[in-house]
């Protein structure tokens, strides 16, 4: 009877640890959307360079209103590559604690399989269950000391700017900064008849 108890301790405490790892995985989700994310933002910025080198060319002799047009968005971009910038060493702080989580949540269902396969052998082995208890026990301490780690690793990535904040802040930047070149666009295609498309 006492064997009983103790295996369904460790059958509730596994649906437990099995919430827990739900939660690491949806943690592990949030980075690969905020990675894509990332990249999605970086080929925004690399568009807009390209077309600010090709209005700087065209505006060298342009009117006042133009020019102005222009500086305002060479502010609007100075302001996106800060941002980016930010974006960049916030990333590169992460990616460490990234890579520890990642490897910490392989061993961890490492672990899990281990204790799955030890409960299932005191189902078919009742016999061996002081012996499969001891090696279970053993599994839990590590299990738990990872799970630790874990949460350090969780609460010293929060205390850092959050990349999510970051990329929200840059997107008015980037919407003003569209708006700016499409306004610069059309005074250019009235001074310019002859450029239409550049």
């Amino acid at each position: 009877m006492q064997e009983q108890q103790q295996l369904l301790q460790h059958q509730n405490h596994y649906h437990h640890q099995t919430q827990q790892q739900q939660q690491i995985i949806q943690l592990l989700q949030q980075h690969q959307t905020v990675l894509k994310q990332l990249q999605q933002q970086k080929q925004l910025l690399l568009q807009q360079l390209q077309h600010q080198v090709q209005l700087l060319q065209q505006l060298q002799q342009q009117r006042p209103s133009s020019q102005q047009q222009f500086q305002k968005q060479q502010s609007l971009l100075q302001q996106l590559l800060q941002l980016q910038q930010l974006l960049l060493q916030q990333f590169q702080q992460q990616q460490p604690l990234i890579q520890q989580l990642l490897q910490q949540q392989q061993l961890l269902v490492q672990l899990v399989q281990q204790q799955q396969q030890l409960l299932l052998q005191m189902l078919q082995q009742p016999q061996q269950i002081p012996n499969l208890l001891q090696q279970l026990l053993q599994l839990q301490v590590q299990f738990q000391q990872l799970m630790q780690e874990q949460q350090q690793l969780q609460q010293l990535q929060q205390m850092q700017p959050s990349l999510q904040q970051l990329l929200q802040k840059q997107q008015p930047v980037v919407e003003d900064l569209l708006k700016s070149k499409q306004s610069l666009l059309q005074k250019l295609q009235q001074q310019l008849p002859l450029l239409v498309y550049f």
